[in-house]
């Protein structure tokens, strides 16, 4: 295995941070505004749908588009940057926007849409009538106070999630300088 300094060698903690905090600005606005326009779409109804459905699949491939993006750039402006520095980036990168696109979803749920947990909750309730008891509702119901906690967290861990995986995906293909894998297989 590889240790932390072994990751650090080139490319110091500090820039790799900074560097991710800038790129994480961007995927959180993204991923933030999303939200907020999702939500106003939905006054729209069936086309309201259609156009959160389609900006949802653009926001898929920007966001891949723009990760892959910023880690060509993070190669090209620090030469030996290798696959390593290159997914720590992307997980800085994925921490810094998961943590913007929470507080965006935790506001928006928060403070600009409060009654649409409980519009949520009315829904289902008619959608599923009698199969739902007393006691699933009133469980429902309370959780429905605890719904933009809820979705802070939901959200902060889907992002991370997606984020780190999608920078494990991409770091090898990015980097330009792979000798370290190189000489870990020569070693073995």
């Amino acid at each position: 295995m590889f240790s932390y300094q072994d990751i650090m060698d080139l490319l110091d903690n500090k820039t790799l941070s900074s560097e991710g905090a800038k790129a994480g600005l961007i995927f959180g606005t993204v991923s933030g505004a999303y939200i907020f326009l999702a939500q106003m779409l939905q006054n729209l109804g069936q086309t309201g749908a259609i156009i959160t459905y389609i900006l949802s699949i653009a926001k898929l491939v920007g966001l891949i588009w723009l990760m892959r993006f910023y880690m060509t750039r993070l190669n090209e402006v620090y030469d030996e940057v290798d696959w390593k520095q290159t997914f720590c980036f992307g997980l800085y990168t994925a921490f810094f926007s998961a943590l913007i696109t929470a507080a965006c979803a935790y506001m928006a749920y928060a403070y600009v849409y409060p009654t649409l947990a409980q519009q949520s909750l009315e829904a289902a309730i008619q959608a599923y009538g009698n199969n739902i008891d007393s006691n699933t509702q009133n469980e429902m119901t309370k959780m429905i106070e605890h719904f933009p906690l809820i979705s802070f967290f939901t959200y902060f861990i889907w992002c991370y999630i997606y984020g780190t995986l999608l920078s494990l995906f991409l770091a090898k293909r990015v980097s330009n300088n792979n000798t370290t894998e190189i000489e870990e297989d020569e070693n073995e």
